[in-house]
Parts: structure tokens; sequence; C-alpha cells
């Protein structure tokens, strides 16, 4: 993969199938590279889904397998598994959580794809945050596992570590002020999260809403359903710290949006806006960052850049971005997309009726060491051999980069300079 594109998880050739499903049993997946969309399901292969979905793409693009958040299919649309654990009103045979489920691989174990789900606040907040290992025929390697006790909010997301190789999954408790981040690494889920009680206690509705990391990976945004007198909170950014998985320093940005009603977030591709869909089927921005170094703005600032651009839909609308930079939009009446410059949405047609949530998903292109020759080195000069080895595809230092873990987690590094006499 182009080094340039490794770092725009949007352009991942893991983000090029999509899948989308109504209530009924039959879906479709999307290749966003041919545009061709393959119908999926039938009445003997009910195939359904209605918020949180994921789907699995390889390193050439070709489809994995693909989940409602409680089912999955591998390639061929063959039901491999019925185990998974996004919350579903209790009764459902798919998710009902916003976002619900996120599809993760490390890139240093590209066989091992993990499975992440949260609850449904609706009725089925029973289950809390779980994992399940799927391989690369779609074949459960491990089955739906719970990290903690707790139960969740509806959001989930995913972004790289300092290292540039581990990879950090977050996600918000229920009816708690903590965040929890846990570390995947190659030799997989750290069960320990690290906590950040920097959030605010959120219960019922307001529980609803997504997650979402900035392409750097610094900054988390989250979209609540809140209301007044709290209508602040609808959408709060933090600050992200990459190296020990902690938020700090929140920042409410919605005082100007009055009642927003919060569903998804999303950031643009350049980072300096923040995204937002509603429940009432608006698309919602606010300019964040108005210099080069993307430093974020002061709050009085972001709060009078808040703009309503146009409604979509008429009700929940969840958002993604494709890999050609622009908006994608989905609700029960289709699929819409949109250009970063502005006007109004196109429709995808051909795939309807659609589920509500759009598919969630953070896998990296496998990794490898790039060693780079550096002889020959005969000769009786005084000579400085820099071995330093970089990730191929994000172009990261695989040697300083990851000074912060140990031998625990299965990698080494080594530094020489010889020098001959």
């Amino acid at each position: 993969m182009d080094q340039n594109n490794a770092n725009n998880p949007w352009m991942w050739p893991s983000n090029t199938n999509w899948f989308f499903a109504g209530n009924l049993f039959n879906g479709t997946i999307y290749n966003q590279k041919t545009g061709s969309k393959t119908s999926v399901g039938n009445s003997s292969n009910g195939i359904s889904a209605y918020e949180g979905t994921s789907a699995a793409s390889d390193d050439l693009g070709n489809l994995v397998f693909f989940t409602n958040g409680r089912k999955l299919w591998d390639k061929d649309a063959v039901m491999k598994y019925d185990g998974l654990k996004e919350g579903n009103e209790g009764h459902m045979a798919n998710g009902s959580s916003s976002q619900g489920v996120i599809t993760v691989r490390h890139p240093l174990k590209p066989d091992d794809y993990y499975i992440f789900t949260v609850d449904d606040i609706a009725g089925s907040i029973t289950d809390g945050f779980n994992y399940a290992v799927v391989g690369t025929d779609g074949s459960v390697k491990t089955p739906s596992t719970r990290l903690g006790t707790g139960y969740t909010c509806e959001g989930i997301a995913a972004t790289r570590h300092e290292n540039g190789v581990d990879i950090w999954i977050t996600y918000k408790a229920y009816e708690s002020n903590e965040f929890f981040c846990h570390l995947l690494t190659c030799n997989g889920v750290e069960t320990t999260p690290v906590i950040s009680t920097i959030g605010h206690f959120v219960t019922g509705d307001k529980a609803r809403g997504g997650l979402a990391f900035n392409w750097r990976g610094n900054i988390l945004a989250a979209a609540f359903g809140e209301q007044h007198p709290n209508t602040a909170k609808q959408v709060i950014l933090y600050d992200f710290d990459k190296k020990n998985g902690t938020l700090s320093n929140p920042k409410e940005i919605a005082q100007q949006g009055g009642t927003v009603a919060a569903y998804d977030v999303l950031f643009s591709t350049d980072d300096n806006w923040v995204y937002v869909s509603s429940y009432t089927g608006n698309f919602l921005k606010w300019k964040i960052s108005s210099d080069s170094s993307k430093t974020i703005d002061p709050v009085s600032t972001i709060e009078n850049t808040y703009v309503k651009e146009f409604s979509p839909f008429g009700g929940h609308t969840s958002m993604n971005m494709g890999i050609n930079g622009n908006v994608y939009f989905a609700s029960a009446t289709g699929i819409k997309m949109r250009q970063p410059a502005g006007g109004s949405a196109v429709d995808i047609n051909g795939i309807s009726p659609t589920s509500l949530g759009m598919p969630t998903i953070y896998i990296p292109p496998a990794e490898e060491p790039d060693i780079e020759e550096t002889g020959p080195w005969c000769n009786d000069l005084d000579s400085t051999i820099d071995l330093n080895t970089n990730w191929i595809c994000n172009g990261i230092d695989s040697e300083s980069g990851i000074e912060v873990l140990d031998s625990d987690h299965g990698y080494f590094y080594t530094k020489l300079d010889i020098t001959e006499d």
C-alpha cells in the first residue's frame, strides 16, 4: 500500500466493502472501489441489520466477512457464528446499538480479526464489553468473551497506539463518568483497561450516540443524546494520549447548537471539522481547528462555527468516511453520499432498504519491518552503520517507536553503531 495513504484509515483496503440490510432477510455488500452492489440473504438464509454493523476486507480489498453485531457471515454469505454480543433490545436477531460493533486487526497478526461489541440501552444492557476472534475464512477462533463486569453506552472507536502498531479500543461506561481503553497487541487484548474518569454520568437515551477518534488519533469526539439543560454535553471533545491511553481536557462545543439530537460523529479528512448527525436527520458541523498545526481552537471560537447544513434524511442518520474522502449517510430510507466541499447529498441507488448504521471498521494494513541494505562495509576507515528499521506501511520507526513496550508484548529491537578500527 502507498505509504502516503497508510496513515489515512478511510483509504485502507479494509474499508472497501460495506454491509447494509433492513429488518427483513436481504442485505447488500457495497464495494466502494468498483461500485458493485451484491445482494446477500434470502427467505431461507435471512440476513438483517438495524443499527451497528461491521465488515472486514483483506489487504487487497477482498471481502472476508460481515456482521450485524449478533451474527457473522463469511464472504459467501454463509453464517459462521451467531454468538456476538451487540445489544439487541433483548430479542432482535441483529444489533440495535448506534455503533455497537467494530472489527479491528493487529497489523502484525493479519490472520486474526477481533470483533468488539457494546450494549444497547433500549432493553439489553446486559452483556457489557465483549470480543471474539475470527480467522481469514470467517470461522471463529475465540467465541465472545466478556471483559470486565460493567455495562456500556452505544459508541465504540479505535485508533493506533503511539508506537504505530498496537491499537486502542475505547468505549464509554453506562451510568458512570468512566471511559475504558483496552490495548490490542500482537499477543491479544490486554484485559486490564486504562480508565479515565473524565466523562459525565449518562443514562437512558442520553447514552445513545457514537464515538470517533480524529484521523491522527489524538482527539476523541463523543456524541450524546442529551437534552436541555445539558445541551452543551451533546458533543464533547477530549484530548487522547496515544502512549498511555488516557483522556483529558473535555471541551463541550454544542452550546450554539441548541438541541441537536446528536447521534453519530465523524471527523473531516483534514481533522479541522467535526461532523455530527442527528436523530432528526440533520447534518451539523463545527470547525475545531483554524491553523495548519491542527491546534484545537478555544471552545468559544468553536461554538460560533456551528453550521446546520442540511437534512439528508428524516430520522436516525449514521455516517462514515468513504475511501474517496466523501461522507456517506445511512438511514431506513437509503444511502446518500456528500462531497466535503458541500452541496446536496446524492442517492446511492440499489441499496434499499438499509440499516440505520454504517459499518465501523479499523483494520490497518499488515505490517513488517523494512530493513534497508547497508553494505558493503569492508575498509579500514572509521564507519558508523545505522541499522535503524521502519515499518513498511506507516513509515514509523519500528525501533524507537516501540521502546515503551517490553518483551512481554512479543517485540524486541536492536540499535547498533559499528565503528571499524
